[in-house]
């Protein structure tokens, strides 16, 4: 809108944008390659002091809205190629399953909404070249109403294929793993709802699921509730322990506690792959959730030994967990209840590779300030530093930033504020009466 004459001119601009955005699920659905060149190591014209590459076109909530109609539009069909090639460098490529994509990457900070919008970097005006000031609407408005509305078209879509299936009985797992074969309709759908908050988030705090009015304040939920919570996943109650995992996972605190505390499940209780309450919200970055599932002690049937738990196959953990969706606020609960810090996967992987590899700074300034072990090598020999393709993060482990406790500790005093944010919410506030106060702890 920069340059236009008048404000006839930027109302017409403005028409022609809504229609812009409304259109984004047609043409993403009639694709067959959705392509996303973002040129590495050129200066941005928008962004004073960034440089052009993926991490700052999908920083722009109109791109995040492209990719994530694509995801749900195309439900997992085909699989994303990421080719990078650093100035001066061979070109890497890197291949993911779109559902595990799904999974990492859905999280709120990269979430539709919270990305980046010119209207709002501009303050919701622009001076015309007749020198009027013209206020323009945000962009946010048109792009949650696309979002919502694709979102809601592919639910249904999913529904009618599960709920017509006659082999969609039993518990939730059953229904999860036993039709992955064949009818994926049911995986996907459970994907989807669990990541919801996350799909829709307009901020990157973790939400308060009594104040958004999307549960009962926990001493008010009763096997009523519970079992309404299921039919929303389209399936009955009563449901094995082990279905606890996914209001751990959506963020949902008061019915989580209602199965601990009320219907008196175990807090350490897995799913088939061997996925516990605590890696699932680790995953969905709730650091109110681990702090309460990593406070509760023998009275729950639990010991610190769930805190490093791990799956039987990958070896998935919380904190590794956490740490390759980004999740630092979750990773300082974790260490202070003394996780592991140099747990592995079974690829040898550390909470550090991962976090290297994902790119998410914080996270690994966060974990060398706590001490994280940068020699370390995964099964093929690599140690964190050779997994970077980011050029910050490689100038901090190859040089002595790992050592410069100012820097480390100034970002791991940042996140530690955020956490006890979290932690002062009244969703977390007086879940246990006994439990030890965080937030005054130095």
């Amino acid at each position: 809108m920069i340059g236009l004459v008048d404000e006839r001119e930027v109302r017409e601009s403005l028409h022609h944008q809504g229609c812009a955005i409304r259109s984004i699920p047609s043409y993403v659905v009639h694709v067959s390659n959705f392509w996303i060149c973002a040129p590495s190591g050129a200066p941005h014209k928008d962004v004073p002091g960034a440089m052009m590459d993926y991490r700052s076109w999908h920083g722009r909530g109109w791109c995040r809205l492209e990719e994530m109609v694509r995801v749900l539009t195309k439900l997992g069909d085909g699989r994303p190629l990421l080719i990078r090639q650093p100035l001066h460098a061979p070109p890497s490529l890197t291949v993911t399953d779109s559902l595990d994509r799904l999974v990492v990457h859905t999280q709120r900070r990269s979430a539709v909404l919270t990305g980046e919008y010119s209207c709002c970097r501009m303050g919701h005006c622009v001076t015309s070249a007749d020198g009027t000031v013209n206020k323009i609407p945000c962009d946010k408005d048109i792009v949650r109403g696309v979002l919502e509305e694709v979102l809601e078209q592919t639910y249904e879509l999913l529904r009618e294929g599960f709920i017509a299936d006659p082999e969609h009985v039993g518990d939730v797992w059953g229904c999860e793993f036993g039709r992955q074969s064949t009818d994926r309709s049911f995986s996907t759908y459970l994907r989807l709802s669990v990541l919801k908050p996350a799909i829709l988030a307009q901020s990157v705090e973790p939400p308060d699921f009594v104040h958004e009015g999307w549960s009962k304040a926990f001493e008010e939920l009763t096997s009523e509730d519970a079992e309404q919570y299921f039919q929303h996943y389209g399936l009955h109650w009563p449901q094995p322990a082990s279905s606890m995992l996914l209001p751990a996972w959506e963020g949902n605190l008061p019915m989580l506690r209602y199965f601990i505390e009320k219907a008196g499940h175990s807090p350490a209780c897995t799913n088939p792959p061997g996925l516990t309450p605590l890696i699932c919200a680790a995953r969905g970055g709730h650091p109110a959730i681990c702090e309460y599932l990593c406070s509760l002690g023998p009275s729950h049937g639990v010991d610190t030994a769930h805190i490093n738990q791990s799956t039987p196959g990958a070896g998935l953990c919380a904190l590794i967990d956490a740490a390759m969706r980004g999740h630092a606020d979750v990773i300082e609960v974790l260490l202070r209840h003394n996780a592991d810090i140099n747990i592995r996967r079974k690829n040898g992987k550390t909470a550090l590779h991962v976090a290297v590899e994902e790119a998410h700074i914080e996270c690994v300034l966060l974990l060398c300030a706590s001490g994280s072990d940068l020699t370390a090598t995964d099964s093929a020999g690599r140690t964190p530093a050779m997994l970077s393709s980011v050029s910050e993060i490689s100038e901090f482990l190859n040089a002595k930033g790992a050592n410069d406790r100012e820097l480390v500790d100034a970002y791991r005093n940042r996140y530690r504020r955020a956490t006890n944010e979290a932690l002062g919410s009244p969703a977390f506030i007086g879940h246990q009466a006994d439990a030890p106060d965080w937030r005054n702890e130095p």
